[in-house]
């Protein structure tokens, strides 16, 4: 049987889906809830410092938004209306060591929850951290909870920089050969956080002194403690650690000192002791600096590197422009003084801008010390338009080399290249390893390194090289500390050069 509908029905059927929007039909008004930032993280600061950081609650949705709490997950406790402390008291220490992370203020009007928002409103909620000692808290959460649609519960992620400390020494501690002596090692913390030094150990390299009548070693390096281990060492201080040197016979001694420390980046960090010589090789590249002929008033810059290729500290003095105008400057925000350890480098922009069409030369003069009472303690640094009129000018690379990795009973060579960076011929005399007769400065060679190739006189054009070969060899017993130097004689303004060759016995 067949139903029929009622015309009436059938009309209020028609009139109610011609009333709909279908986006009235289908669409939910609700409410919804933003923070930003969503992630903080809060730099390193050193009490009595604090850091601040607000946190911004949102209606983001149209029906009201009821905020009902905020509080931090590890502290919640830790909120100035809580403890009863306005905005301007000052929080006692116990508090402060209770809440190194605190709610310092909630924006709402009368500063109280829970708090209703229309769409669109907003209020702040202020945090600060304040430590009161170097320990950093662990990563904690900013917690909001609502009445917000499927987010009841929303987080802000909160951590903090944990300090990192850093231990920093004197690579090498040299004593003159065959003479006793007493030097002072600083170490120290240069990173953020105390530094936490565990022990050290002493380890001779060299072959040991030994006593002819008991054939026991000899200690001839002696670590003198002023305060028992462990050592904590706030940042920027220092602990000074005493070494003595009493020789015992006429051998090179070398020992390496080994601290332990909880220095993330270098949990063992060591420092050679030796008698043999070491100096500091300071090098600077370019050498001459060429800067071209740009027009009057245009501007070239030219980057001067400095660089420590021995193993002592170079302490470069003072940096000065010699020039007969204004046409060089320095950069007065660049430091003209300061230290390189064994293998660092430093940067110093030098700017050329001519007055006039035809411009000028000067030079980069460089007041030094790297512990070598040989060199003069002076290095020029030619600024140049051209360098085709220059003298000849040595450079030398290597010009310090480290052998110990040459086993027992092996050996190694060594390539050494003379370059001229000049604008005439350089005319090299001698290439030798050094003898009693090259003076104080230059220690005498040992018989195991010897020149293998390129080590006569030469004549070496402008921008050509040539090069020499050394040779070093290790008896199959032999563990005493040996060195070398190559004299290079020529008609530069730098002769004699020198490059040093070291070569501890290796570690057992």
């Amino acid at each position: 049987m067949t139903r029929r509908l009622n015309p009436l029905a059938l009309l209020g059927l028609l009139i109610v889906f011609a009333g709909c929007d279908d986006g009235d039909f289908t669409r939910k008004r609700s409410n919804d809830i933003s923070l930003n930032p969503t992630t903080i993280n809060f730099a390193r600061v050193v009490p009595p410092q604090t850091a601040a950081e607000v946190v911004t609650i949102r209606h983001a949705g149209e029906t009201e938004l009821r905020v009902d709490k905020v509080y931090l997950e590890d502290y919640p406790e830790c909120d100035r209306g809580k403890l009863g402390f306005s905005e301007s008291d000052r929080l006692p220490d116990d508090v402060k060591a209770m809440c190194p992370l605190i709610i310092d203020a909630i924006g709402t009007v009368d500063g109280q929850l829970p708090a209703r928002l229309i769409s669109g409103q907003f209020f702040d909620v202020n945090l600060r951290f304040q430590p009161v000692g170097a320990t950093v808290p662990l990563p904690t959460r900013l917690v909001v909870e609502s009445n917000a649609l499927d987010k009841a519960k929303q987080y802000v992620e909160i951590g903090f920089d944990q300090p990192i400390p850093q231990i920093q020494a004197e690579p090498v501690v040299a004593f003159p050969g065959g003479v006793a002596g007493t030097e002072f090692l600083l170490v120290r913390n240069i990173g953020s956080g105390p530094l936490v030094v565990d022990q050290y150990t002493l380890s001779l390299v060299s072959e040991p002194a030994l006593d002819p009548q008991t054939q026991e070693p000899v200690p001839e390096f002696i670590i003198s403690e002023d305060s028992p281990l462990p050592w904590t060492i706030p940042e920027n201080q220092a602990v000074t650690v005493q070494i003595e040197y009493d020789p015992f016979d006429g051998n090179r001694d070398t020992a390496e000192l080994v601290f332990q420390s909880n220095d993330p980046d270098q949990p063992r960090f060591t420092v050679t002791l030796t008698s043999a010589p070491v100096f500091g090789v300071l090098g600077v590249q370019p050498n001459p600096a060429i800067f071209g002929e740009p027009r009057a008033g245009d501007a070239v810059e030219q980057v001067i590197s400095f660089t420590n290729s021995g193993v002592r500290y170079v302490d470069v003095q003072q940096i000065t422009l010699n020039q007969p105008g204004e046409d060089y400057s320095l950069d007065s925000n660049q430091q003209t003084s300061f230290r390189l350890a064994g293998g660092q480098a430093r940067e110093l922009r030098v700017v050329y801008r001519p007055a006039t069409a035809e411009g000028s030369d000067a030079e980069l003069v460089v007041q030094y010390d790297d512990g070598d009472d040989r060199t003069p303690g002076q290095l020029t640094v030619p600024l140049v338009r051209r360098g085709d009129g220059l003298p000849a000018i040595m450079e030398v690379a290597p010009a310090a080399v480290d052998m110990s990795d040459v086993a027992l009973g092996g050996s190694r060579t060594q390539d050494i290249v003379l370059t001229n960076n000049g604008g005439q011929a350089l005319a090299i005399s001698r290439i030798g390893l050094s003898t009693d007769a090259d003076g104080p400065g230059i220690p005498a060679s040992d018989p195991e390194f010897e020149i293998v190739a390129g080590g006569d006189a030469v004549m070496v054009a402008p921008g050509d090289s040539h090069t020499v070969q050394v040779k070093f060899s290790r008896g199959a017993d032999d563990r005493i500390v040996h060195i070398a130097a190559l004299v290079v004689e020529s008609n530069a303004a730098s002769s004699p050069d020198v490059v040093f060759f070291t070569s501890n016995p290796p570690q057992e």
